[in-house]
């Protein structure tokens, strides 16, 4: 394993730029944040790739792709220049945050974290999501299990006005009214968040969710003309 956990002074530099928000403070802790970030985050990817690329060959795993820029867009940033977390984003190339479903590892002054799931709502997927449970409920249930859903948070926001079909089953039916979706596991600053064994940690949860990835984003990981064996 490349990544070997990040460190005190990941979090420490985090705490300190939501203090100081400018350029030169940036400059002066630009190794920091090379050594202590930057670095951690790369380790990681190169970890992740061959998982991830296991799940969905689509996935752009190329650094400067997957890992979020430390610099805000100063077109919306209203004078704060630089984000106070980072993030790895594993999309297909050709999508961005607000168009797929996505593995992602993120890290700020508090805590780090990883897991699946939407950024905002993607409405043909999620659509195609419904009437696939409502085709099969016992195969989506057998997805659920073989993903280890159980053993993270999901986070969820419902569509309003959205009912399940007659005689949908009880136990799936938050699934089916659901608007967006992820699921994830955290941690605060503590010695699992410094160390090797969460990258190994990542590197199997990622793996164990690929059900559920391939499930969401059903027949656009299989090309025409191949099976689907979640369709």
């Amino acid at each position: 394993m490349a990544f070997q956990g990040f460190t005190p002074s990941t979090f420490q530099f985090f705490a300190e730029i939501e203090l100081h928000n400018d350029k030169t403070w940036f400059e002066e802790n630009r190794p920091v944040y090379t050594e202590h970030v930057r670095k951690p985050l790369e380790d990681l990817v190169a970890d992740l790739e061959p998982v991830v690329l296991g799940i969905d060959p689509r996935i752009d795993t190329r650094p400067n792709r997957a890992i979020s820029r430390i610099y805000r867009d100063a077109r919306r940033s209203k004078g704060v220049k630089y984000y106070d977390c980072a993030w790895i984003s594993f999309k297909p190339s050709g999508t961005d945050n607000s168009n797929a479903f996505t593995y992602y590892v993120y890290v700020d002054a508090k805590s780090c974290g990883y897991g699946v799931g939407f950024y905002s709502e993607v409405r043909p997927m999620m659509e195609r999501f419904r009437r696939s449970i409502a085709a099969d409920p016992g195969g989506f249930r057998d997805i659920l299990e073989q993903s280890g859903v159980e053993r993270f948070e999901l986070h969820s926001a419902a569509k309003k006005g959205l009912v399940p079909p007659e005689g949908f089953p009880e136990d799936l039916a938050p699934w089916y009214t659901m608007k967006t979706f992820s699921i994830d596991r955290n941690y605060g600053i503590e010695p699992r968040a410094m160390g090797p064994d969460l990258g190994k940690e990542i590197c199997g949860a990622f793996a164990q969710l690929g059900s559920l990835y391939q499930y969401v984003w059903g027949p656009e990981i299989y090309g025409k003309g191949t099976e689907n064996p979640y369709d």
